[in-house]
């Protein structure tokens, strides 16, 4: 930069000037300059997308996780239906969190065409839902699969186990999360929920 300068200078008190295969060399360490920083630039975005598309997975997980795992330990009954085949649904009688224990009927709905995983909770018994309906409900996650097979929800006796990978972004990579909870209620008690 300082031989530029000095040739202008140089041409301005008459001397000889720039010339043009000069020029064309800077023009061309510009070009290179350029381009190796919008490559690490492009690298650094995608770098970014990736790792906020991870994190959001990872947030979704997590509160399909949480609500699962909170509704079914405090329940004191829980069962799983396949709805339409491919579908899934577990509901479960669970004491609601407020400043007095309230019995609710909760209820999780795999939805395996769109991917999705849904909540609603209700005082009164929650039937398999039409997809208008299936709509209202409180969404938990997109992109939601198997781990493996068609089911994301098994039930064993009281432990209820959840297995998803949830995608991340447009990309054909996960995020897996599994996790089993029991009912921790002495007692089976269904009524009213089921």
């Amino acid at each position: 930069m300082a031989t530029i300068i000095k040739r202008f200078n140089a041409h301005a008190n008459g001397e000889a000037g720039i010339g043009v295969i000069e020029i064309m060399v800077y023009t061309a360490l510009m070009v290179i300059v350029m381009v190796v920083v919008s490559s690490v630039f492009n690298t650094l975005f995608k770098v970014h997308s990736s790792v906020a598309g991870g994190v959001s997975a990872t947030q979704s997980n997590q509160l399909i996780a949480n609500s699962v795992e909170t509704g079914v330990r405090n329940a004191s009954a829980v069962q799983l239906q396949t709805v339409n085949s491919t579908d899934q649904m577990v509901i479960a009688r669970s004491v609601g969190s407020g400043d007095t224990a309230a019995w609710q009927c909760y209820a999780w709905y795999f939805d395996a065409g769109n991917h999705q995983v849904r909540f609603t909770a209700s005082p009164t018994a929650v039937a398999p839902p039409t997809s208008t309906q299936l709509a209202t409900w409180q969404l938990l996650g997109s992109k939601v699969y198997p781990q493996a097979g068609s089911g994301i929800f098994s039930l064993s006796g009281s432990r209820l186990s959840l297995r998803i990978k949830t995608l991340v972004g447009a990309s054909v990579s996960s995020v897996p999360m599994q996790t089993t909870v029991s009912v921790a209620a002495a007692s089976w008690v269904s009524a009213p929920c089921f």
